[in-house]
């Protein structure tokens, strides 16, 4: 597989994201998919979207969503002069969803996003890493230190040996009880959560079913369960990441949303801030998704961090 020029792949406009009342999720994820380009990647393709130019802006997605979340800030950080990009993990969004063989732990996402960067052709990035995406940067920075400029950790768990899922969460990571979980899960109680836990400025209905359709339309989310199920708890893991963090010159910020219900930041920011030895947090008038709150805020940061990170 040759690597891609990613600049080559559309005329690489600058598009912003709308909705309407009527569209319903399929429709909406359908509008989303049409805006990116399918990318073969080694042991499974995915999709990815970018805009904007200038320095390189990696957007990493957690779960339960996919880059779908980023529909709004990609646009911002383009119109902030930067190259925008995001692409869908295997077995979320309209990446490929491999049931038998594919490797979902943090680790090995961490190595399918290695050949993701290798098919795309991108170096000196700049990557902005959300919730799950964390831990898979962990080991990112691990595998690949030399093609990464900067790293924005945006809510994510830190303290990989002692985190818990949510509650309403756990049952997805047991394999028996998983599917049955997921299968009597009403659409309309992820709304719901998703009000209470991701997001604290309004959003339509719509735009949330469609993370839920996202998550579970192509095989009725067991790529899902399986990423669940992937978690590393193990202490060896949170080790080496303190190790490979600790020890990296690469420039690290920690974005957080006040209102972030998921990992509030009471809880969690003490974690963030002794793994990477580093106390200088910026803050968001947010939920969990600071990326889906305040898109242009966000941009504006991360605009920011990227100028200073340059001429330190």
């Amino acid at each position: 597989m040759f690597p891609i020029d990613l600049l080559s792949l559309t005329l690489n406009p600058v598009w912003n994201w709308s909705s309407h009342p009527d569209d319903t999720p399929e429709t909406l994820a359908l509008k989303w998919k049409v805006l990116g380009q399918n990318i073969a990647i080694t042991s499974a393709s995915s999709w990815v979207w970018h805009c904007g130019q200038g320095p390189t802006v990696l957007c990493l997605h957690g779960v339960p969503c996919s880059s779908f979340g980023y529909r709004r800030l990609l646009p911002a950080l383009a119109a902030a002069g930067l190259h925008a990009v995001a692409l869908d993990f295997p077995g979320m969004g309209w990446a490929d969803r491999l049931q038998e063989y594919f490797d979902y732990s943090w680790s090995g996402l961490a190595s399918w996003l290695l050949h993701a960067l290798d098919a795309l052709n991108l170096y000196n990035l700049h990557l902005l890493a959300h919730d799950t995406s964390g831990p898979i940067v962990f080991e990112l920075l691990r595998l690949c230190p030399e093609r990464i400029a900067s790293v924005s950790f945006m809510s994510c768990m830190f303290a990989t040996a002692s985190y818990r899922r949510p509650w309403f969460m756990q049952p997805l990571a047991w394999k028996n009880i998983g599917p049955l979980y997921l299968g009597h899960f009403k659409p309309s109680w992820f709304s719901r959560l998703y009000r209470r836990a991701a997001i604290f400025a309004p959003m339509p209905d719509n735009e949330i079913l469609t993370h839920w359709h996202l998550m579970t339309h192509q095989d009725q989310g067991k790529a899902f369960l399986a990423i669940m199920r992937g978690f590393e708890y193990a202490k060896v893991f949170e080790q080496r990441a303190r190790t490979t963090l600790q020890g990296s010159p690469i420039p690290m910020q920690i974005l957080w949303g006040h209102h972030d219900k998921a990992l509030p930041p009471n809880r969690f920011i003490h974690d963030a801030i002794r793994m990477l030895n580093r106390n200088d947090v910026h803050y968001f008038e947010a939920g969990h998704s600071v990326q889906e709150d305040s898109p242009e805020a966000l941009a504006n940061q991360m605009k920011s961090f990227i100028l200073r990170s340059s001429t330190s």
